[in-house]
């Protein structure tokens, strides 16, 4: 923030402050020249920091995700087991600065220790009743190197055929992503559901 000039003017009283070009939005006053200053250099501190604040909060906030179908050469579906969610594809947030492709290699590599190459878009979900809100993405994957490991985030990792990884995945939202996955659908499924409970709100086929 530049320089800003004040201006304190004597009424019969007391003394008003305020600063050139924020007339009638932020004044001070007192019994004193410094007494008026002093309050208005509070005032004008108030002012910015509430108008950085609606500044700061103007735009949503969203959370992105990316989740893999991670196949191997055999077809089977690679899952890790999540501490919360139980089974289910990896996956993770896209860290600031970070692109969604290179997020999903490495979600998967520090879930599974499996390195992908990863390929079309399959599905978009949005959470629209999370704070805040997300945007997941689910991409088709095909393992290229690396071998299965466990991290802090899954406590066990493993390749399925699909039907068994179906069966595996019991987490209603995490069930509902891997069945659109490995649908027969040509389009990219796009839904829009709630949580607390589980709850469809739109499907549309793009």
């Amino acid at each position: 923030m530049g320089r800003i000039k004040i201006k304190v003017e004597k009424h019969s009283r007391k003394y008003l402050a305020y600063p050139v070009g924020l007339e009638g939005i932020v004044v001070g006053e007192g019994s004193t020249r410094e007494e008026a200053l002093a309050d208005v250099v509070s005032a004008i501190e108030l002012y910015m920091k509430s108008s950085l604040e609606e500044l700061t909060t103007e735009y949503p906030e969203h959370i992105v995700a990316v989740m893999g179908i991670v196949r191997n050469s055999l077809g089977e579906v690679l899952l890790v087991k999540s501490p919360n969610r139980g089974w289910e594809p990896p996956g993770g947030q896209v860290e600031n600065g970070e692109d969604v492709l290179t997020a999903l290699k490495r979600e998967i590599l520090e879930e599974s220790g499996v390195e992908i190459e990863a390929g079309k878009l399959i599905a978009m979900y949005s959470n629209v009743t999370s704070s805040p809100t997300k945007l997941m993405l689910t991409f088709e994957a095909t393992a290229i190197g690396g071998r299965l490991l466990t991290s802090e985030e899954s406590l066990d990792v493993g390749w399925f055929l699909p039907d068994e990884a179906v069966i595996k995945v019991t987490h209603p939202v995490q069930k509902s992503k891997l069945q659109d996955a490995l649908s027969s659908s040509s389009g990219v499924v796009y839904r829009v559901y709630g949580t607390n409970p589980y709850k469809l709100l739109q499907t549309v086929i793009l």
